[in-house]
């Protein structure tokens, strides 16, 4: 039996374990996902080198074909309005690249409206050589802070014309 995995690094990655990724809001954030395929025979624990045709004593059962990434959005904490509708942007996104030589490397442009926790939530399928799609995984979820700088140098500036402002007594 052969098993696919998918390892991937995601960049950039969260400060620590639980610290989000700081983004302003309405910047266009970049998200960019690499992966490698790994291919490991049941009867061997180690990962098998697959070198096409020079290795002749292991052939793959399944090539990957393309890699499928989508991409969740998801806002923490809001509150379900039923008469208002808040424009957050795009919610999902899919990217469908090729791999070569079992890497593969793809970017999500993401837009953070509204200030607050965000999930970016990040699923892998692949396609074998026959056209069918397997949900090999990994999942992955990157936290996100978006915040409106805006509001924090306003408030600095009033706090800065309040001490600057002589008070009768």
């Amino acid at each position: 039996l052969q098993t696919t995995s998918i390892k991937l690094a995601i960049s950039p990655s969260q400060r620590g374990t639980s610290g989000p990724v700081n983004v302003e809001i309405n910047q266009q954030f970049t998200l960019k996902v690499e992966g490698v395929i790994q291919h490991v025979n049941s009867t061997d624990s180690d990962v098998i080198e697959c070198a096409g045709d020079r290795d002749e004593t292991y052939k793959k059962f399944r090539e990957v074909a393309r890699v499928k990434l989508s991409l969740r959005k998801t806002k923490q904490g809001q509150a379900k309005v039923t008469n208002t509708k808040v424009d957050e942007g795009k919610s999902h996104f899919v990217q469908t690249v090729n791999p070569r030589n079992d890497y593969f490397s793809t970017q999500f442009l993401v837009n953070f409206p509204l200030a607050g926790i965000y999930m970016l939530h990040i699923e892998t399928n692949v396609e074998d050589g026959d056209g069918v799609w397997w949900k090999t995984g990994p999942k992955e979820t990157v936290l996100v802070k978006a915040y409106d700088d805006s509001v924090r140098i306003q408030q600095q500036t009033q706090q800065s014309q309040a001490r600057s402002t002589p008070t009768n007594r």
